[in-house]
């Protein structure tokens, strides 16, 4: 689950999704994105936060926002 209104915590949840990403006991395993808080004013919305967590790199498993 990600804060959609918080760009700077975006930022930590990337360096630790990449974190768990490399991790060999999750390895296929499928991602779900939870982008919490979007009725939010200056929420990103999920292409941004698709961006900054770089999920297009992801090619090894099944992801979705």
């Amino acid at each position: 689950m990600v804060d959609s209104s918080d760009e700077v915590r975006l930022q930590e949840c990337t360096e630790e999704l990449q974190s768990l990403l490399a991790e060999d006991n999750l390895k296929n395993v499928p991602l779900l994105v939870f982008a919490n808080k979007q009725d939010l004013q200056f929420a990103l919305d999920a292409e941004q936060i698709m961006s900054t967590l770089t999920l297009m790199e992801i090619k090894d498993r099944t992801w979705t926002i």
